[in-house]
């Protein structure tokens, strides 16, 4: 069955268990897609109460011609892509888990290239969830922790969301840590056959994790903390005996593993299979004592650090411009709104790939906002339907709260009869 098929069938199901008619809500696949395209217009207008889209005095013509607000909300309060009477309580994620296995099998198929970067990934969300954590050096601190395999150009490979106590096994969580175990679990789709390099951060590296990768042929850089690299962080200079643009660097006993320091305005230690400080390249660094820019010189490994490891930041900018972010109390609907927005940047660095490829002129190509849009309106009006009415005439209150539990549906006031035998319409 297709996926879309699943979830109009799931939402259905959930209307009829939660409805006192016990109706359905006879919900089709090509009405999910134009939900999904509303979303994704959502993200490009940015409007900061969903039933505005549909006041005539905004007058946004698009977003009224593809579905009404009645229907749009009745969709959203009741979208699920299970079956929610079903015991799951073994996966923390079952309320989702056929969303992110479709999306996560799309990006399996996406070719790979020889460098790839490993880091977390948030989905906003502040609202009530037991997998929600705080992480107060990312844009948005408050959400569930997604961890993410990049290409150096953005493109999301692989993917886990992190669920907490049991997210690996015991005995991974003993000898790895969490940081390393996360690394070898995404690393278990890359094909051993050819060469690769992955690159982490501090919170991932160690010299556990490098040894580990080094049995299945994949090679290891990233910055890492002193207290993980066993004895090597002791015969390292101190950085009093180094100037700016010194290395200072040591080789484990099997000439596998090294561990360099390079001073920069601060030192920065970092941990490599695949190269060291030879073949040392410069970059330029503003003087505070000359007052221009000088050549420093940096090693290799830095170099290849700082080319590769900015993946996954492009990513997170790239669905911050035009994120789906309407409120909402239901963190599945968080998770598959951010889902949508992955694909389709997927979908629009797959699409610059291949123009690049094709010397395709700059005024000929899309951005990212226009490519949204192309996205929205295929996903409408691909499908045949029925001609849409509009469903809000007048002017919307703003004080009123656009929350998914307290949002009214169906908005008809209560009519009474006058003595006349006319009907008055309360407005």
């Amino acid at each position: 069955m297709d996926f879309w098929e699943v979830v109009s069938e799931k939402t259905n199901i959930y209307h009829c268990q939660n409805s006192s008619k016990h109706e359905t809500l006879h919900c089709t696949p090509e009405e999910i897609l134009k939900f999904v395209a509303v979303e994704i217009l959502m993200g490009c207008l940015r409007l900061p109460q969903a039933r505005l889209y549909w006041c005539r005095e905004i007058n946004i013509g698009i977003v009224s011609e593809i579905m009404p607000r009645n229907r749009y909300y009745e969709i959203r309060n009741n979208i699920h892509f299970v079956n929610n009477l079903a015991d799951q309580t073994s996966n923390k994620l079952w309320k989702v888990q056929p969303l992110i296995t479709a999306v996560r099998n799309k990006c399996l198929t996406l070719p790979r290239s020889s460098h790839l970067a490993i880091d977390e990934q948030m989905i906003p969300f502040a609202g009530k969830c037991d997998m929600r954590t705080f992480m107060p050096s990312k844009p948005n601190p408050l959400g569930l922790k997604n961890f993410v395999m990049a290409s150096p150009d953005g493109l999301i490979l692989d993917f886990h969301v992190y669920t907490g106590k049991g997210f690996l096994p015991d005995d991974v969580m003993k000898t790895m840590g969490l940081g390393a175990g996360i690394v070898t679990k995404l690393c278990e789709t890359v094909d051993q056959k050819n060469t690769c390099v992955v690159y982490t951060d501090r919170y991932f590296t160690s010299l556990k994790c490098a040894e580990v990768l080094l049995e299945k042929n994949i090679y290891l850089t990233g910055t890492v903390r002193s207290d993980r690299t066993g004895e090597a962080v002791k015969k390292l200079k101190s950085d009093k005996q180094m100037k700016r643009g010194d290395t200072s660097e040591v080789v484990d006993d099997k000439d596998k593993v090294a561990v360099l320091k390079w001073k920069d305005n601060k030192s920065v230690l970092v941990m490599s299979t695949n190269v060291g400080s030879q073949a040392a390249t410069s970059c330029t660094r503003w003087s505070q004592e000359q007052k221009r820019r000088i050549e420093v010189t940096q090693p290799c490994a830095i170099k290849m650090y700082n080319k590769n490891m900015g993946g996954i930041d492009l990513h997170d900018r790239l669905i911050a411009y035009y994120r789906s972010y309407i409120r909402t109390r239901k963190w599945p609907v968080r998770v598959f709104n951010h889902f949508v927005d992955l694909v389709i940047v997927n979908c629009w660095l797959t699409y610059r790939r291949d123009i690049n490829a094709r010397d395709v002129p700059r005024n000929e190509r899309l951005s990212l906002l226009e490519y949204r849009f192309r996205v929205a309106k295929l996903l409408a009006f691909s499908a045949t339907s029925t001609p849409v009415t509009r469903s809000s005439g007048g002017i919307i209150d703003s004080n009123t709260e656009d929350e998914d539990e307290t949002e009214r549906v169906t908005e008809k006031e209560k009519k009474k009869s006058c003595a006349s035998g006319l009907q008055r319409v309360e407005i």
